[in-house]
C-alpha cells in the first residue's frame, strides 16, 4: 500500500513538473529542459554563466533528491538535494527552487526559494537575461527569512494595463525602523537597540517593481544588491531602492522565546508597545507618511528620554 502511494505521488509530481515546465519561455530552457535551479545561485553579478558549467551535475559531493511535491505543484521548478560524505548521503537536505513570473524587454523575471542545508531559508526576485548558452542574473531583492526575505512575488497589471510585478519583503524590528527613519538609524543599533535576528518578523513592505518601459526592465538587471541570495543573511538586504514603497503591513508573529531574546534589546519592549497602539488603533497597514510618524514617535517616546 505505502508503495503504491508513493508510486501515485513520483507521478502526480512529474505530471506538475511537466505542467510547470510548459508554461516556461525558451529563455529559460536548456537542452529542452527547464534552467537547472543551482545555475540561478552563486552567480556574479554582470558576469555570464554557460548553461554547460553551472547546475547540479558541476558540483561535486551532492545528490538530486526527489522535488517538493507542494512547491512543485505551486508552479516552482527545482528539487532537493543531499550531501554525500564518504559516499553516504548525510541527514541534512538542501533545496534550490524557482517560479517563473513573467517576461519584459529580453528579461525573465522569477521568484527563487533556497537553503544551502543549514537554518537559513533563502527567497528572491531575481531578473534572468539569456544570451545564447549563458546567462546574467541580478537580484532585485533577496534575504533569509525575517532578514528581507521576499514572502510573495505576482506578476500582475495595473488600471492603465502597465505591468509590474508587486512583492512582498520581511522586516524585523530594526528594518522596520531603519525603512521608515531612513538617516535616523544610525542612532539606532542593531541587536543591541532593535532585535534584528532572522526569526523576528514584525512586518512585511510591499513592493512594486515597474517592467513596462525599457529603461525600468534594463536597469534592474544593472542594480543588484547582491549576486547570490543565500549569502544575504541581514536586513540591509532588502529590495531594489528604485522600487515603489506602496506600505507595510505589519504581521507580527513571534513566539515566546523570541519575544524574549528581543526584549533584551535596549528600546525592543518600548518599540513593540508603541506599534502595538498602531495596530489596535486600525492602522494593521502603515502608509510612507505613517511609517515616518511611527518612527518619530519612536524616537521621542522611547529613545529621548
Amino acid at each position: 500500500m505505502l508503495k503504491k502511494t508513493l508510486f501515485y505521488a513520483l507521478c502526480a509530481g512529474s505530471l506538475l513538473a511537466q505542467q510547470a515546465s510548459a508554461a516556461l519561455p525558451a529563455t529559460l530552457l536548456y537542452q529542452k529542459h527547464p534552467i537547472d535551479a543551482l545555475c540561478l545561485e552563486n552567480t556574479q553579478a554582470h558576469m555570464p554563466i554557460h548553461l554547460a558549467n553551472c547546475g547540479l551535475h558541476t558540483q561535486k559531493g551532492l545528490q538530486k533528491l526527489a522535488a517538493h511535491t507542494l512547491k512543485i505543484s505551486q508552479g516552482f521548478m527545482g528539487y532537493d538535494y543531499g550531501f554525500l560524505i564518504d559516499g553516504t548521503l548525510s541527514a541534512s537536505t538542501a533545496y534550490s527552487y524557482y517560479r517563473y513570473l513573467g517576461s519584459a524587454h529580453h528579461i525573465d523575471y522569477v521568484y527563487q526559494r533556497s537553503s544551502g542545508g543549514g537554518s537559513g531559508s533563502f527567497s528572491a526576485l531575481l531578473a534572468v537575461q539569456r544570451q545564447g548558452e549563458t546567462i546574467k542574473v541580478s537580484s532585485l531583492a533577496n534575504g533569509d527569512r525575517c532578514n528581507g526575505g521576499v514572502q510573495t512575488a505576482t506578476w500582475q497589471k495595473d488600471s492603465k494595463n502597465n505591468e509590474n510585478i508587486r512583492y512582498r519583503v520581511a522586516l524585523t524590528p530594526y528594518a522596520l525602523f531603519k525603512l521608515a527613519a531612513g538617516a535616523a538609524t544610525q542612532k539606532i543599533r542593531p541587536y543591541r537597540d532593535l532585535d534584528d535576528s532572522s526569526m523576528s518578523c514584525i512586518a512585511e513592505a510591499i513592493y512594486q517593481h515597474d517592467v513596462s518601459n525599457a529603461n525600468a526592465a534594463n536597469n534592474s538587471s544593472d542594480s543588484s544588491n547582491s549576486s547570490n541570495s543565500s549569502n544575504s543573511s541581514n536586513s540591509s538586504n532588502s529590495s531594489n531602492q528604485s522600487d515603489q514603497l506602496l506600505g507595510v503591513q505589519l504581521t507580527s508573529h513571534s513566539t515566546a522565546a523570541q519575544k524574549s531574546m528581543a526584549q533584551a534589546a535596549t528600546y525592543q519592549t518600548c518599540f513593540e508597545k508603541l506599534l502595538q497602539q498602531h495596530v489596535t488603533g486600525g492602522h494593521n497597514t502603515l502608509s510612507s507618511a505613517q511609517l515616518a510618524a511611527f518612527s518619530q514617535a519612536f524616537l521621542q517616546q522611547c529613545v529621548r528620554k
